[in-house]
């Protein structure tokens, strides 16, 4: 984790009008297109069926100082600038997610963020911290009005899945798909667990595989085999398991689960994960263990479409996960596209926000943190 950002709690904070202006001024920096001039393709117009997945490296919509506000604007105006473009993800599943659930559903929370850019979403809080912070929660979204929901999403006891089932365009009346988020806490077994739990649902759906499909993406915090990770990364329970589920992770065996090739070259050091090497120095490969499984009928129509380390407008990274669209394959023959079509990142650049904006946004952040 680059950081841990921290949501404060406490008193009652009184509503001023300054506080309110500020809101909506940060809403219309969210609300603009990827040029900063209005929408340009966003929720509502013709969208692939899709699936971005992302650590966001500890992020709290209500953080505590004016540093880590600007952290948390430059991973806002990334995220908005991908949800709002015309390959915007129809599914978004974002681990590591810290605060309670009360502040993700509250006003100017993450969930009326979502809401303005067009998707509905639920999230499953992480773990109490020694400082009062949940810690390494999951946000699973999808586009409101486009993707029916059949079962809303739901976590398991330990709150490492969060997983609803959906009909997306071109589904059949009798069909429907799983789409979970996972995040493998590194404590109390949260990883192996998360991987049990996954199994678990995969064996479901496998059963009843012509209707029923399962996609589970984010941060195992374990690989499938060593060929996903440094010689110097130790394997655990959790890396055993998900290699069992995974026959190894590159299909080469049977397996119940199978996981979505995102090409990484592996033996050149390319990883989902990586650390820096000092600031501003070289990135350095660590493992990958984001991923997406698939089983039931999702297995083997997922590709990976795009994956990017993303940076604040001075470069600098915001995450020490990448970035990664999947695509599945069209579910009729009037979808289909063309598969070869070049996919380019949205821009973005909170940078280009007037003082006065910067100065609102600070002031957003501290009001919510005061909440």
């Amino acid at each position: 984790m680059l950081e841990a950002e921290v949501e404060a709690s406490g008193g009652e904070q009184e509503d001023s009008g300054e506080a309110d202006r500020a809101r909506e001024e940060i809403r219309a920096v969210a609300a603009m297109g990827p040029s900063g001039e209005g929408d340009t393709g966003g929720p509502g117009t013709a969208r692939e069926e899709s699936l971005a997945m992302w650590n966001v490296a500890g992020m709290a919509m209500a953080p505590g100082s004016s540093a880590q506000s600007e952290s948390v604007a430059a991973k806002l105006d990334f995220l908005a600038a991908q949800l709002r473009a015309a390959t915007g993800p129809m599914y978004l599943a974002l681990s590591e997610v810290n605060g309670s659930r009360a502040a993700f559903k509250a006003a100017g929370g993450l969930s009326e963020w979502l809401a303005e850019l067009g998707y509905a979403s639920e999230m499953a809080t992480g773990m109490l911290s020694p400082d009062g912070m949940a810690r390494g929660g999951v946000v699973l979204g999808w586009l409101d009005g486009v993707v029916r929901v059949i079962r809303p999403a739901r976590t398991d006891s330990a709150g490492v899945t969060l997983t609803g089932t959906f009909r997306a365009p071109g589904h059949s009346a009798d069909a429907n798909v799983d789409i979970g988020v996972v995040y493998g806490r590194h404590r109390k077994g949260g990883a192996l667990r998360a991987v049990q739990l996954v199994s678990r649902m995969a064996a479901t759906v496998n059963a009843d595989r012509h209707r029923r499909g399962l996609v589970a993406a984010g941060d195992y915090n374990a690989t499938p085999s060593e060929s996903f990770q440094t010689a110097t990364r130790p394997r655990g329970k959790a890396d055993e398991a998900l290699e069992i589920l995974t026959g190894g992770g590159d299909g080469s065996a049977p397996s119940e689960a199978e996981v979505v090739p995102l090409g990484h070259d592996h033996a050149h050091g390319e990883f989902s994960r990586a650390r820096w090497a000092g600031a501003g120095g070289a990135r350095v490969g660590t493992s990958t263990i984001d991923h997406a499984l698939t089983a039931g009928s999702e297995r083997g129509q997922w590709r990976m479409r795009a994956r990017l380390f993303a940076t604040a407008h001075d470069q600098s990274p915001i995450s020490d996960h990448e970035y990664i669209v999947l695509r599945r394959a069209a579910r009729s023959r009037d979808d289909a596209e063309d598969e070869g079509a070049e996919w380019r990142p949205p821009r973005h650049g909170h940078g280009s926000w007037r003082p006065a904006t910067w100065a609102r946004f600070t002031a957003v952040a501290q009001a919510e943190a005061e909440r």
